[in-house]
């Protein structure tokens, strides 16, 4: 009997559902193909539950090595609020490409879109992660990953939303780009009243 990922478990063999992740993360063809066999069954509640445990192992993994390293105990203790932080990040990242896709014509269905894209992006999160931590290469196998993963996210875009390469790129793109202009704006509005906050004593 199949997973459904609709009923998603954290407990025994289907935890975090690493074969269709890894499928997913490793394969073109099998990130269209789990996009397309899961419509009608995922939800945006799987796709969350997919994201937040594998935040929790990537950032659980970053906060170990910079523990490790010297880093203090903080780390470890505020890596659950860095992956809330991070979910929030990608329910907006995520819902903002939906729209961006149905604006190139695409005709997803919004809870399976959501789901769907948790495969790539869970697997390719955790394998950046471990990757990231190699010493001396760690960085360039980190960045070799995540282009890897936007690249699965591309094929599971273009076979959710029924659309071409070429728009299912854009539409990470574009995506990507407002995600890093809405938080850079944030930055400099935090700034702001920092500066206008700091000569009044407040």
């Amino acid at each position: 009997m199949h997973f459904n990922p609709a009923r998603f478990s954290l407990c025994g063999d289907q935890m975090l559902e690493f074969n269709d992740m890894l499928t997913s993360f490793l394969s073109e063809k099998g990130a269209k193909a789990n996009a397309l066999r899961y419509k009608g069954k995922t939800s945006l509640k799987a796709g969350a539950i997919n994201t937040a445990a594998t935040m929790l192992i990537a950032y659980l993994i970053t906060a170990i090595v910079a523990f490790a390293m010297g880093g203090g105990i903080m780390q470890l203790v505020l890596f659950p609020l860095s992956a809330l932080v991070g979910l929030v990040f990608w329910f907006l990242g995520d819902s903002l490409a939906f729209y961006v896709g149905r604006g190139f014509g695409g005709n997803g269905d919004y809870a399976h879109f959501m789901g769907a894209l948790s495969y790539p992006e869970g697997a390719g999160r955790m394998l950046a992660a471990l990757l990231g931590v190699i010493p001396l290469i760690g960085g360039i196998l980190y960045i070799i990953a995540a282009l890897w993963w936007l690249n699965m996210s591309a094929k599971t875009i273009e076979a959710v939303h029924n659309i071409g390469p070429w728009k299912a790129a854009a539409t990470i793109i574009i995506s990507a780009l407002a995600m890093l202009a809405g938080m850079f704006v944030m930055g400099l509005l935090f700034a702001g009243l920092g500066f206008v906050a700091a000569p009044t004593g407040v």
